[in-house]
Formats: structure tokens, C-alpha cells, sequence
């Protein structure tokens, strides 16, 4: 199976468009072809969705993501502000 190379959409950092790119190799069963922390990250998320396999739970993963430089943070899944 081959995989189209779509244009990065200009919204998208190159770290965020590394992640998406390793997200679909890994979720298509493909190869990896760059060996950044963005892309290695999607890249194992997109394994981890094609064999329904999770290591960790979303927020982890988010936790995880935001560490790397050049990605758009994201704020946690399911957590309400605290208020005090």
C-alpha cells in the first residue's frame, strides 16, 4: 500500500505534521521513514489504533506529545479546571 504525500497545511508546525505523517505510516502498517520524536510518537499512536493495542491512555500520550518541541500543546482529555 502506498501512502499520498499531501502538502503541509499551513496551520501545522513541522513537528505537528511529522506526528499526523508517522500517525498514518503507523496506522497503514507502513514503514518508518524519519526518525523525530513528533514522528516516532504518532507514528507508534498510529500502530497502537491499527492493532488496538494502547500502551497508555490518551492523556498520557498528550502529556507526552506536548514535550516535544514544535508541537502544538494540547490541553488534557476529560479534565475540568479545578476551581479554588
Amino acid at each position: 500500500m502506498t501512502y499520498p504525500n499531501y502538502p503541509k497545511p499551513e496551520i501545522y508546525t513541522d513537528a505537528d505534521w511529522q506526528m499526523v505523517q508517522g500517525y498514518m505510516h503507523g496506522l497503514r502498517g507502513l514503514g518508518k521513514t524519519m526518525q523525530t520524536a513528533a514522528y516516532k510518537h504518532g507514528y507508534e499512536n498510529g500502530v497502537d489504533d491499527r492493532t488496538h493495542r494502547h500502551r497508555d491512555n490518551a492523556n498520557v500520550k498528550i502529556r507526552r506529545a506536548n514535550m516535544i518541541p514544535g508541537i502544538t500543546p494540547m490541553a488534557p482529555i476529560g479534565l475540568e479546571a479545578s476551581h479554588g
